[in-house]
């Protein structure tokens, strides 16, 4: 929510530092209620032995240091938090935690009627409490791909009324913002579901297909949104500008020829964008590089990128064998990591949802694990 323009919540900006630091703090100070510690960073620790030095390089460093620190430690307290909340409540956690993202949706649409427009709504796109329809696209489609492995995983938590107010909260907000990229990526993700039910070798085929008829599905997706009269809605005039995307894109791919393997560190790509404002504007672009890859390209180089991406597909790969979901929604995380910056950036609502979602694999081992044991005594 600090994105948001409401001005009762300006203060989140300022507090989301503060409860981050607060919330190790707690961790630290009350250690053994988080024994044992997750394991869940081990495999990003080579991309943060390799990023934090990284700062020396950077034009505003000790901006780069607090982007390092707060990206780093994400992938430390929520785990921890997260593991730690389901030992003491189990199941019920998930059920709460799902419920209070589902909230965050509900007071949006229902403030609607009594809220400024200029608040909810940027250029006729909804956009709530979040502050950016694109932002609202983003958290809805993780919510989405969220809420349904654990309906898969934990089949009695929610009610069929629950069920049905959830995904109607979640798919009216992601119709009602305008975003593309959250309709295809819920879209690719439950493609990937019937495609790897029926066979594993179905799924890599169906896979490899999609990316070879990205533009042919691309087409296809435009001709029916033209067809149900919502081209003006979703925007179908600026395809072929990308949105602007193409332009931020081909600056970004200029500047990574400059540092190409190291990057320059955290905060780095804010820094270049910003600088040059007036001349991409100029263009046709306004904001950041709408690519988390580019972004973290050109904070940490090639050889932070693959640093990341390791970390990333170690995470998920280790609970694949809990269920074949996993997989669709690593690669539906990374079609959406194309056309926005989010995963660059660790304090806000989608990193946190990446985490949780392969972190049910996680208690979902440990809950098996926990009722053969009761079974066996």
């Amino acid at each position: 929510m600090s994105d948001s323009r409401a001005g009762a919540l300006t203060y989140t900006s300022s507090l989301k530092v503060i409860y981050v630091l607060s919330m190790i703090a707690f961790l630290f100070l009350d250690k053994d209620r988080f024994q044992p510690l997750s394991e869940y960073y081990k495999p990003f620790l080579p991309f943060f032995a390799f990023s934090i030095p990284l700062i020396f390089l950077n034009p505003t460093p000790f901006s780069s240091f607090q982007r390092a620190v707060s990206y780093n430690l994400i992938f430390f307290i929520v785990p921890n938090y997260f593991l730690v909340c389901f030992k003491e409540e189990g199941e019920r956690f998930l059920k709460d935690l799902i419920c209070f993202l589902c909230l965050v949706l509900l007071i949006s649409l229902i403030i609607i009627p009594i809220y400024r427009e200029d608040i909810l709504f940027i250029n006729g796109r909804y956009n709530g409490l979040l502050g950016n329809p694109n932002g609202m696209g983003l958290y809805v489609s993780l919510l989405f791909i969220f809420h349904f492995i654990t309906d898969q995983l934990f089949p009695n938590l929610f009610s069929r009324q629950e069920k049905i107010l959830n995904f109607s909260l979640i798919l009216f907000s992601i119709f009602y913002c305008g975003s593309r990229n959250a309709i295809i990526t819920i879209l690719i993700f439950y493609a990937f579901i019937r495609f790897f039910k029926i066979s594993s070798v179905l799924g890599v085929v169906s896979m490899l297909l999609i990316v070879l008829l990205k533009d042919l599905i691309g087409d296809l997706m435009l001709t029916l949104v033209d067809a149900f009269g919502l081209s003006k809605f979703y925007r179908i005039e600026n395809v072929d500008k990308g949105s602007g995307r193409l332009i931020a894109w081909i600056f970004g791919w200029e500047n990574v020829q400059e540092n190409f393997f190291f990057g320059r560190g955290f905060n780095y790509t804010n820094y270049l964008y910003r600088i040059n404002f007036d001349r991409l504007a100029r263009l046709g672009h306004q904001g950041n590089a709408h690519n988390s890859y580019l972004t973290i390209w050109l904070d940490t180089g090639i050889i932070g990128l693959i640093l990341l991406m390791r970390g990333l597909f170690l995470s998920y790969i280790r609970v694949f064998n809990v269920s074949p979901l996993f997989l669709p929604a690593l690669l539906s995380i990374l079609f959406s990591m194309f056309f926005e910056s989010w995963f660059a950036a660790s304090l806000n609502p989608f990193m946190f949802q990446v985490i949780c979602i392969s972190l049910l694999g996680v208690v979902y081992n440990q809950k098996n694990e926990i009722d053969n044991s009761i079974i066996v005594s």
